[in-house]
């Protein structure tokens, strides 16, 4: 069975990825003073993968007030269609170390739509 701490760096490397494939330069914003730590993580195990059994990541994006975004992912194992896990990261949004409200870029970057 997959270890359940794999189900966490899935999360943060889907973060990352989806975050490029959507025009957010990381680095860049990093070397400008822009982080996005994470404040809060969990995860429902709900059915057991295994090793070989390929995974697919849906995500969901929304604000969590006015300094942060929660990610919300559903693991779905590829063989059966079966959800194997829901985990959620909450990320704050500081610029040279201060909270500040979440940008335009990382919002759209997220497809966080204004409301």
């Amino acid at each position: 069975m997959v270890y359940n701490g794999n189900y966490f760096a899935w999360m943060e490397a889907s973060w990352s990825e989806h975050l490029a494939e959507n025009g957010m330069d990381v680095v860049e914003a990093f070397r400008q003073g822009r982080t996005y730590p994470v404040v809060e993580a969990s995860c429902r195990f709900l059915s057991p993968l295994r090793y070989d059994d390929p995974v697919s990541i849906e995500v969901e994006s929304r604000l969590e007030g006015r300094t942060r975004v929660a990610l919300r992912y559903r693991f779905v194992a590829a063989s059966t269609g079966v959800t194997a896990g829901i985990g959620q990261m909450v990320h704050a949004v500081v610029n040279k170390g201060r909270v500040v409200p979440v940008p335009r870029e990382l919002a759209r970057a997220l497809g966080i739509t204004d409301s």
